[in-house]
């Protein structure tokens, strides 16, 4: 180095010699790294990164909380709408569960089995309606596919919005009161669109939109 050899710092009129000597010897020092096992890191994500910056708090889910609490009485009902036939029951079960984890109250959650041949999806969906009032269930005698299961599960309905919500879609716990609020915020609301994004299989959330 420049001390060692010199046994002093560079004066100011050696400054830019040694700053033109260190820019074009930074391209063999840069290799050398790289030779030695020096491992750039990779390229993170957008999306990932905007996601471990802009989760929920618990201060935000407090202060969300709260506003809903403050509104509550002038807040609508809304009608979750769930079309269901054979689905992966993992998913299902999450799909429900994010549904209960609601920091908003004030919803039904109208399904549709769709004439399921699963033994288990229409004992399980009875078991659900016992378990909260808010959870309305039929059965369809034929199997119609989204549509008409999506219209089946609407007549349950008896909220002022129906939330079009699919057997292996999850809500965010902020979701159903992000729209209560909205609607509140602009009084003469018809439809509200909302963001999403899609998750795989293993948590890992993309294609936001």
């Amino acid at each position: 180095t420049w001390y060692q050899l010199n046994r002093r710092l560079p004066r100011l009129s050696e400054l830019p010699r040694l700053m033109k000597r260190a820019y074009d010897e930074y391209p063999r020092f840069r290799g050398n790294r790289a030779s030695s096992g020096y491992v750039p890191p990779e390229r993170e994500d957008p999306y990932q990164s905007w996601c471990k910056n802009n989760y929920l708090t618990h201060r935000d889910i407090k202060e969300l909380s709260c506003l809903v609490e403050n509104a509550l009485e002038k807040l609508p009902t809304i009608s979750i709408v769930m079309p269901v036939f054979n689905p992966p029951r993992q998913f299902f079960e999450e799909a429900i569960e994010s549904v209960r984890k609601q920091i908003y109250s004030n919803w039904e959650l109208c399904i549709a089995d769709d004439a399921s041949s699963e033994s288990w999806v229409w004992p399980r969906l009875q078991e659900l309606a016992v378990q909260d009032g808010r959870i309305k269930t039929t059965r369809r005698n034929l199997n119609g596919n989204i549509s008409l299961a999506s219209n089946s599960a609407a007549t349950l309905a008896t909220g002022d919005f129906l939330l079009f919500f699919d057997q292996d879609d999850l809500l965010s716990c902020n979701a159903t009161a992000e729209v209560a609020l909205a609607t509140l915020k602009f009084s003469d609301t018809d439809i509200v669109y909302s963001d999403d994004d899609k998750i795989d299989g293993d948590g890992r959330r993309f294609a936001p939109q």
